[in-house]
């Protein structure tokens, strides 16, 4: 079963934040890294220099790629969450399991659209049947109808959608553990030098 409400796509939407905290920072240490490079290779010479300015570039490396890595997750998770919003339509919350239920409102009132058509095909022409209201009863439960056939096609819809964008985070996923991979790899890197 699948239940989406919209509150939680908000709350998501405000709780990834940090994410720029992570890009920003990254990118301010990068410039301090670079700038010491830069500044300090006509300055410090000899192979113990060369080998420091050597492990400053791959940890520039890694937050370059920690960098490219926040930004994307934050533009996936933002297109993930809107996607679902704009799925979700006018709906606060949508639940499968609200199928069955819809089914039966829509049944329901193609029943009393019905009764109340043969009710006018019936008794329109007799004396004391207000046949506007009948005609606006039908107009407004027609537009009933209209809104719960939307519902039930998005309620029917709700499991693909769900998977479709579990495919997208699964690759969100696959990111953050290629960036966790670039990072064991410079830990074992310097650990083994």
């Amino acid at each position: 079963m699948a239940r989406v409400d919209k509150g939680d796509l908000s709350k998501v939407n405000k709780d990834i934040s940090f994410l720029d905290t992570i890009e920003s920072e990254s990118k301010t240490i990068i410039s301090n890294i670079e700038l010491f490079i830069n500044n300090s290779t006509p300055v410090l010479t000899g192979s113990a220099y060369d080998s420091v300015r050597n492990r400053l570039k791959m940890y520039v490396d890694a937050l370059t790629k920690q960098s490219t890595i926040a930004s994307t997750l934050k533009q996936n998770i933002t297109s993930v969450n809107n996607s679902m919003s704009n799925y979700m339509d006018i709906y606060s919350t949508l639940d499968d399991s609200n199928i069955e239920k819809t089914a039966r409102a829509i049944e329901n009132a193609k029943q009393q659209i019905r009764e109340l058509n043969s009710y006018l095909t019936s008794y329109g022409n007799m004396k004391g049947v207000n046949i506007s209201e009948i005609k606006a009863a039908i107009a407004s439960l027609t537009e009933e109808l209209k809104r719960l056939e939307k519902l039930l096609e998005i309620l029917k819809g709700l499991k693909g959608k769900d998977a479709e964008l579990s495919g997208k985070l699964n690759s969100i996923t696959n990111d953050v553990n290629n960036y966790k991979n670039a990072i064991n790899d410079i830990a074992i890197t310097t650990y083994v030098s």
